[in-house]
């Protein structure tokens, strides 16, 4: 069977979860160097979870998943949680997305303990680091050890965050 052939039911699924605008649309775009969700500055923009099934060289078949963001207190706004939560459910592999400069803890609390509560493993991802100041890029290693600082806009930061997930 090829990679091309293997069901979704039978690849490793990596959600993309964060709060709206952290940048997770703008991240999947940049992981398969295609334009598969719609980016823009509008809060919301996702509205339903994008799949995309590939093969991540050095790991194997993979879906990863565009989730809508979270922290959205509106009525379509917990109709996308719902679906997200359902999305994590179906999740082996969880990155969590965030804009440092838009830290909303209590979101980021809420959702590690729904990663815990499904044994779902995660590494975060501060987002958007080409915007961020050294001071900033300080007090984010110390708030999240262990996570990795991406771009859309370099290239190695992606490279980088790929090769974490083939670990």
């Amino acid at each position: 069977m090829s990679l091309n052939s293997t069901p979704s039911g039978e690849r490793i699924h990596i959600g993309i979860f964060g709060k709206r605008n952290a940048g997770k649309s703008s991240l999947i775009n940049a992981i398969t160097s295609q334009d598969l969700s719609i980016v823009s500055d509008q809060k919301g923009t996702t509205t339903d979870p994008v799949f995309k099934a590939m093969e991540l060289i050095g790991f194997g078949p993979v879906v990863f998943v565009d989730t809508a963001g979270l922290s959205d207190g509106t009525e379509l706004g917990t109709l996308r949680e719902k679906k997200t939560g359902e999305i994590l459910e179906k999740t082996d592999f969880a990155l969590f997305v965030i804009d440092f400069k838009d830290l909303d803890k209590k979101v980021y609390d809420e959702t590690v303990a729904k990663f815990k509560k499904y044994n779902v493993p995660f590494k975060v991802v501060i987002s958007k680091a080409d915007t961020l100041t050294e001071n900033d890029i300080s007090k984010a290693k110390e708030e999240f050890e262990n996570s990795i600082f991406t771009s859309v806009n370099d290239e190695k930061s992606i490279e980088e965050l790929k090769n974490i997930l083939i670990k």
